[in-house]
């Protein structure tokens, strides 16, 4: 486990693609001495703080927030050598969840994964954001994961209002969700795609686990939703198929 100070690092919790899109973003330039916001130009303060707790925990940066060999490593890597780094980091990284013999990681559920990382000093959104970032990099390392575990959802917040033209908080944060789960996919919700000709596709999201007399009112309020909503902007244009 990392520690900073004599205080554990936080699990890494910034979104995957945002993630590699960094370390990407590093092999196509030069690794600088240090990290800090000034390689982060266009991203906000939630994110560069995200992207460099994520790297101290992963042992990438040092207490200084300068690159170890290890990321020097991965990001000059090639995209086929990669998987096998990133297995080897997050092997170290995360022995809380490797070097426990009574957790098996292969066959644990979401409930024993949570509580993995709340020994850790985190919870919240900050919890579920960590697992979140775990999940999609062991899928990248090729490490088998329970397919019990899931992320749970991120409570609710209400957030203070911000000066105006600044991006909202929730919205980065929703951007942030959608990058790790790559595609819109959301922590504890089932995604559910709707054919439009002519068009991008509609998405419905549903919480995961329904029963069946709630996935009968689900079908219900949403058909009398979508029956019922007009976008007053939208173009009154016939098209085929519809009705």
């Amino acid at each position: 486990m990392a520690t900073e100070n004599g205080k554990k690092i936080s699990p890494a919790y910034v979104g995957m693609s945002f993630f590699m899109k960094f370390i990407n973003g590093l092999r196509e330039t030069s690794i600088p001495p240090q990290i800090d916001r000034t390689v982060m130009p266009k991203a906000s303060g939630s994110q560069i703080s995200a992207v460099v707790n994520s790297l101290k925990f992963l042992q990438l940066l040092d207490s200084n927030s300068k690159p170890t060999e290890t990321m020097r490593q991965f990001v000059n890597a090639t995209d086929e050598a990669r998987p096998a780094l990133l297995k080897s980091i997050l092997e170290g990284a995360y022995s809380f969840l490797f070097n426990d013999p009574e957790f098996d990681i292969e066959n644990a559920t979401g409930q024993m994964m949570a509580e993995k990382f709340r020994l850790q000093g985190v919870s919240g959104s900050t919890l579920s954001k960590g697992i979140v970032f775990f999940l999609a990099a062991a899928k990248v390392a090729g490490i088998k994961v329970s397919s019990h575990i899931k992320a749970p959802s991120v409570p609710a917040t209400k957030r203070s209002p911000r000066k105006k033209g600044a991006v909202e908080e929730y919205e980065q944060d929703e951007e942030e969700a959608d990058d790790e789960y790559g595609d819109g996919e959301k922590p504890g919700f089932v995604k559910i795609q709707i054919p439009l000709h002519g068009m991008p596709d509609g998405v419905v999201y549903l919480p995961d686990g329904l029963t069946a007399a709630q996935w009968a009112y689900a079908l219900k309020i949403t058909k009398f939703l979508l029956e019922n909503y007009r976008n007053e902007d939208a173009p009154d244009t016939n098209i085929p198929g519809a009705s």
